[in-house]
């Protein structure tokens, strides 16, 4: 097994990622993925806004915690490890 580097996708300084912070705590990058709204046949697939994270940075985040994203204020409202649980999706809602 290797050792995977993420840091090269949450790099804020390259403008790939921002800045994320429990409200008083320390910053951390995220990858925002702002509200949108997919359709398949005229389905809504989702239209919630998430960040993708390291699970070192997120896994202790639960529903109806708040998070800043960019500056702007959030509840966080689920929680997904991906695949092998070194990136976190957190689905979010604006306060």
């Amino acid at each position: 097994m290797f050792a995977e580097d993420l840091s090269v996708f949450f790099d804020v300084a390259s403008g790939f990622a921002v800045n994320a912070s429990r409200p008083g705590g320390a910053q951390f990058p995220v990858i925002f993925d702002s509200e949108t709204i997919a359709s398949l046949a005229g389905d809504t697939l989702d239209d919630n806004p998430s960040v993708l994270g390291k699970s070192s940075d997120l896994s202790s985040f639960k529903p109806g915690d708040p998070i800043i994203v960019n500056g702007t204020h959030h509840t966080a409202r689920t929680r997904r490890f991906l695949d092998d649980k070194q990136l976190v999706v957190l689905t979010i809602s604006k306060v």
